[in-house]
């Protein structure tokens, strides 16, 4: 598990969120806390199959899916990764790719000034980076 402290835009305070993996329960808080303000937004993410990855996560291990949720349970990044492939700039060497990343709503460049957290997506990749590096990839992602 990573933990990071993301600053508020609101009142710049920090607020302690973790990735971890993702479970259905995750999925449960987007389809009733993100679903429907993404599809009034006209957000291409808002159809993402996020359940159908879950179920084939389950058949291959050289996936994995995170969930960005805060201490109390909110949830506010999404992310989708393929391990281990081969690189589609440069096919001799092996990175982690980023199939699908998503975060909240309320975590959003359009919100500004107003977004509950700022650097969401980039905790999330950091992470990507992070898993790259342990698997001998040099953080290419």
């Amino acid at each position: 598990m990573f933990v990071f402290r993301l600053p508020s835009e609101r009142d710049r305070t920090l607020a302690e969120v973790s990735v971890v993996a993702l479970e259905g329960c995750h999925l449960d808080r987007f389809d009733l806390e993100w679903r429907s303000q993404l599809v009034a937004a006209g957000a291409t993410d808002s159809g993402w199959p996020w359940r159908e990855e879950l179920d084939v996560l389950a058949r291959d291990p050289r996936r994995e899916m995170l969930a960005l949720v805060g201490g109390d349970q909110r949830l506010h990044g999404l992310m989708s990764l393929a391990l281990d492939v081969p690189s589609l700039a440069w096919r001799a060497t092996r990175v982690i790719y980023v199939e699908r990343l998503a975060v909240a709503p309320w975590n959003r460049f359009e919100r500004r000034p107003d977004r509950e957290l700022l650097g969401c997506g980039a905790a999330l990749l950091a992470v990507a980076v992070k898993r790259s590096i342990v698997m001998g990839f040099a953080g290419r992602v």
